[in-house]
């Protein structure tokens, strides 16, 4: 009978690879995520990064790269596993172990740099605490704030204070019309019994004011040391006037008395029509229509 040979099967386990190639990975997002966490929060609250820091970060670049070199030999080793002859076990076995043996001195040294910067972020923290730094920051935030609030109520404030100088302004002058209309005479003349346009002359000690009804523009004064020449020009302006159409209103103040005689009798001789009225040193005429006492001043 013939003997059948027997044949045993080889069978080789990727497991260990695996194993090396997952580790690899973990460690690549163990360090991507502290690397993300130190800068995002390794700056202190002063926006500067301490000399230990710098270096911590030198030294995960340094593990990073080794991890990228490690993870680019594990590519190697899985292109020639998958054409390795059926000898080279024994030399995978030991590539294996190496492998195992780097993983866990990269695996020592990261856990280092961690517990370094952990240690380092520490200190920073206390640093921080110790200068007082986080409490002055809510301090100067509540600082701006109050300032902000104060500008505000100063803006309210500034348009109040407008507000209040306009109406003071319109009371001031309010109350200089009421004075000036307590000292003032408001005369207009009667033409119910005349057609004549009346000239208002008001005497004073030292001259005269000739004045027009409603008529500002057409005010004159008459102003001289001497009476002679008082007289003199107030008969240049009657010789302007027509007697027919004019006739002559004088207020005479106590001051001038004694010039309105003259002015009187200089008046009659040029054959004008003429009134008079004694009026007190200290009031005014205003010789024009009177406002309306009904309407509010502006």
């Amino acid at each position: 009978m013939a003997s059948r040979r027997s044949r045993t099967n080889v069978r080789i386990s990727f497991f260990s690879f695996q194993d090396i190639i997952t580790a690899t990975t973990c460690i690549l997002i163990l360090v991507t995520m502290m690397l993300s966490t130190f800068l995002s929060g390794g700056l202190s609250a002063e926006g500067y990064v301490t000399e230990a820091t710098k270096d911590l970060e030198a030294q995960m670049k340094t593990q990073l790269e080794k991890l990228s070199k490690l993870s680019s030999e594990n590519e190697e080793s899985a292109r020639r596993l998958a054409t390795l002859p059926p000898g080279g076990i024994e030399a995978l076995k030991r590539e294996v172990e190496k492998l195992r043996e780097e993983l866990r001195k990269q695996l020592t040294d990261l856990g280092t740099a961690a517990e370094e910067d952990t240690r380092s972020n520490q200190e920073q923290a206390a640093r921080d605490a110790s200068h007082g730094i986080a409490a002055t920051a809510k301090e100067v935030e509540a600082m701006r704030k109050t300032v902000g609030d104060l500008a505000e109520k100063a803006d309210t404030l500034q348009r109040t204070a407008a507000e209040l100088d306009k109406k003071v302004r319109a009371a001031d002058a309010r109350l200089l019309t009421a004075l000036s209309a307590r000292s003032s005479i408001w005369l207009v003349p009667d033409t119910s019994t005349t057609t004549k346009e009346p000239l208002l002359i008001v005497v004073t000690g030292d001259g005269l004011t000739l004045e027009r009804f409603n008529k500002p523009a057409s005010r004159a004064e008459i102003r001289s040391k001497s009476e002679g020449q008082i007289l003199t020009e107030f008969r240049m302006h009657l010789d302007r006037m027509d007697r027919l159409n004019d006739y002559i209103v004088f207020y005479i103040k106590p001051s001038g008395v004694a010039l309105f005689d003259s002015l009187q009798e200089v008046a009659r001789t040029a054959r004008f029509e003429i009134g008079y009225d004694a009026l007190e040193e200290n009031k005014t005429i205003i010789f024009s229509p009177p406002p309306d006492q009904t309407q509010e001043t502006p």
